[in-house]
């Protein structure tokens, strides 16, 4: 069904194809342009082929990130994150250096090093880290222990809907912490906010935090 949906997206425009191999540390990047038709593999005429112009080749090993964008166990799937990203890499041009240049990843490898660093309020300044940014807890992207002894906990969300933000919020509600946070885009209405022991920090400011003290190149680093 994926491979009648990309042969049928051919009839309105071109598509960039990102392709990885089993066993083989390159990437491959190239266009399949618009009106092109599959054809029968010559080797067996069960496969159907599309033939892939402009490719750019890449080193698996230097862009690890590409493992995280495309499916496991998946031998064709449709990349809706960071096509920006993809885009730039083709092109060989850089990105800007923007929040929303950022991997949902990052941006939770971003408010980490936030809630680390002096750049936070001394009540939210982590001192050690009880799990792995982005790790198993359900609802719990960041989890560790300030100066002072408390327990923080934090969700990063990229979703800009106030309803799915919310959801977000509300599901910390019965974790037990000394302080919650979620870091989110959106301002929410406080007319729309009961959740006081949940405080909001902007993904914004902290990107901005970041950017003008001294984190330029791992910014760098994670949106290139």
């Amino acid at each position: 069904q994926r491979w009648l949906k990309l042969v049928d997206s051919l009839k309105e425009s071109d598509a960039i194809i990102v392709t990885t191999y089993l066993n083989h540390d390159k990437i491959k990047i190239g266009i399949i342009p618009k009106k092109s038709s599959d054809f029968e593999y010559s080797k067996d005429k069960n496969y159907k082929v599309l033939q892939l112009q402009n490719v750019k080749e890449l080193n698996s090993s230097e862009h690890p990130i590409f493992y995280y964008l495309i499916p496991a166990q998946t031998t064709l799937s449709a990349l809706k994150h960071r096509t920006n990203f993809i885009f730039s890499k083709y092109r060989g041009e850089l990105l800007k250096l923007e929040l929303q240049n950022l991997s949902p990843i990052a941006t939770e490898i971003i408010c980490t090093e936030w809630l680390r660093s002096k750049l936070a309020p001394t009540d939210y300044q982590i001192k050690f880290q009880l799990l792995k940014t982005g790790g198993n807890l359900p609802h719990i992207d960041i989890y560790g222990i300030t100066e002072s002894g408390h327990e923080v906990i934090a969700q990063v969300t990229t979703a800009t809907n106030e309803k799915t933000i919310l959801h977000k919020i509300s599901r910390l509600k019965n974790v037990k912490a000394d302080i919650k946070l979620i870091f989110c885009e959106r301002k929410l209405p406080a007319i729309n906010y009961p959740y006081d022991d949940v405080k909001i920090i902007n993904l914004e400011k902290v990107f901005e935090d970041l950017l003008k003290n001294g984190y330029e190149k791992m910014l760098e680093k994670l949106i290139n």
